[in-house]
């Protein structure tokens, strides 16, 4: 198992560098297929908007979008052959980030994001990407945090940590995220508070993703823990503590309604993470 195709999400936000460098050093590790894609941030049904006349954007407007997000694949093209990625390919894609990059990645091994960055304001997108695109989408995510303690131009996926609780959200990031642990020297396994979750654990909480992930060459290291913190704060204390490159989590475990209304792990952790987080749902 290998990533063949990698998704590179592509703009103009402050923090996009961080992503390119990312998303193609992976891809020259793998020797995959990477895509840059921009999206212009014009709906794809703009032409009968603007034939019935309820178009708000002037043609001006529009040329500078699609002139921005030209550049966007300038720049990650750029990155893609400063990073010795041997097979490149560019889209400039008609419509919104979401719902492009969701039509996009469906063919895709692996789709790379920023954090959202509700600071900036960006003419492609009317939402944040990473909640809609985890949500809807068919593929794993890897986030490239906006400011990150793991110096991203380090040799990656050197020490992940795997937030484990038995849920099928789990197992699936855990079985999509193989070929980056496979790169890894050491990979530490966390279970919190297995009591919690006593119906979805066999008798050893992990032991038996443990081994499944050893069967596969995985050097993995299991550790149980309890704790009277937030399991968000837990788990990225743990991460910092432990130094590791790379978080791999199950994505909004409970229904999206209570995770906007209460708060939950996966949302808090994408808003505070400062070490890239591969998620999927």
């Amino acid at each position: 198992m290998s990533y063949r195709t990698i998704l590179l999400h592509a703009d103009m936000a402050h923090h996009a560098a961080a992503r390119y460098a990312l998303g193609c050093r992976l891809a020259a590790l793998f020797d995959a297929h990477l895509i840059g894609a921009a999206a212009t941030g014009i709906s794809r049904f703009a032409p009968v908007a603007v034939a019935a006349g309820i178009w708000p954007l002037t043609a001006e407007h529009m040329t500078q979008m699609s002139d921005s997000a030209s550049k966007a694949l300038e720049n990650c093209a750029i990155s893609a052959t400063t990073h010795a990625v041997n097979s490149y390919e560019s889209r400039l894609l008609s419509d919104d980030a979401a719902s492009a990059l969701l039509l996009q990645s469906s063919c895709a091994d692996l789709l790379v994001l920023s954090q959202d960055d509700g600071n900036e304001t960006l003419a492609d997108r009317a939402s944040a990407l990473v909640p809609s695109l985890l949500l809807h989408g068919a593929r794993p995510i890897l986030v490239v945090p906006k400011v990150s303690r793991v110096p991203l131009d380090a040799k990656p996926c050197q020490h992940p940590l795997l937030a484990w609780d038995g849920s099928n959200h789990s197992a699936r990031a855990l079985l999509d995220a193989l070929p980056l642990l496979k790169l890894a020297h050491k990979v530490t396994l966390l279970v919190l508070n297995a009591g919690q979750h006593a119906g979805q654990h066999s008798q050893q909480a992990g032991a038996d993703m443990a081994l499944f992930l050893a069967r596969h060459g995985v050097p993995v290291e299991l550790i149980s823990d309890s704790t009277e913190l937030p399991v968000a704060e837990a788990i990225l204390g743990q991460a910092r503590a432990l130094g590791n490159d790379l978080l791999v989590m199950g994505g909004y475990g409970h229904t999206r309604w209570s995770e906007a209304v209460l708060g939950g792990v996966t949302s808090t952790i994408l808003d505070t993470m400062d070490l890239p987080v591969l998620v999927a749902h």
